[in-house]
């Protein structure tokens, strides 16, 4: 195990695997030991110490400390835009959207599953480390304030004037970006066509015709 936190980027960019909530106790100590050890952290991921797990721990303001093991999240709502510092970029400052209310399901250390709704700085929180867990680091996940733009010292209105302005264009250069590499691969363009075509089934943008079509043949 670790006994550091985890700065290398590259290191945090793998995507971590799913575990038997019983194997995942040792995990869980160290992690609940480290936020407790560093006052100003209130959430840790697996990845965060060293451990290749879907393992994260969020202390509460009451002092609670609470792990989710193999965590999902099956329902976000209310987004909102966020600006958020990460340990793993100390130096650099980022808006992201997150969500205010959240429904999860995860496993407890008992290998007990449970569902909750998270909501707020809660929700947030879980989000950041569920990404974690799924390779995305905040700086692939948010726009960067870039120091020249003297944010702090513009007016509200300019400040959401300028976020609402760059971050949809952050948005399609990511998404331009993705599109690329997955149409430069062939599993991977498939995959997501077959995923196009199911999204679109959902929503009733493909009919069928639902027509039972009877066909006589001769005897012979």
């Amino acid at each position: 195990m670790s006994k550091h936190l985890e700065f290398d980027l590259d290191k945090l960019r793998d995507r971590s695997d799913e575990v038997n909530p019983i194997d995942a106790r040792s995990t869980i100590k160290e992690l609940k030991e480290k936020l407790k050890k560093y006052p100003t952290l209130y959430a840790l991921s697996a990845p965060q110490i060293g451990i290749k797990e879907r393992v994260i721990c969020i202390k509460f303001n009451d002092g609670v400390i609470k792990e989710y093991i193999n965590p999902m999240i099956v329902k976000s709502s209310d987004y909102h835009y966020s600006r958020e510092r990460d340990i793993s970029i100390p130096d650099k400052e980022f808006f992201v959207l997150r969500p205010n209310k959240i429904q999860v399901n995860y496993q407890t250390a008992t290998a007990k599953p449970e569902e909750n709704i998270l909501n707020g700085p809660a929700a947030e929180t879980f989000v950041r480390m569920v990404n974690y867990l799924d390779g995305v680091v905040l700086d692939e996940d948010g726009l960067e304030i870039d120091p020249e733009w003297d944010f702090d010292n513009l007016s509200n209105k300019d400040q959401k004037q300028l976020i609402n302005y760059l971050y949809p264009i952050y948005i399609k250069q990511k998404a331009d970006k993705i599109n690329k590499i997955v149409n430069e691969d062939k599993d991977a363009k498939e995959l997501k066509e077959a995923m196009d075509f199911m999204k679109a089934v959902n929503e009733g943008k493909v009919q069928f015709d639902t027509s039972i079509k009877s066909e006589k043949k001769n005897a012979i």
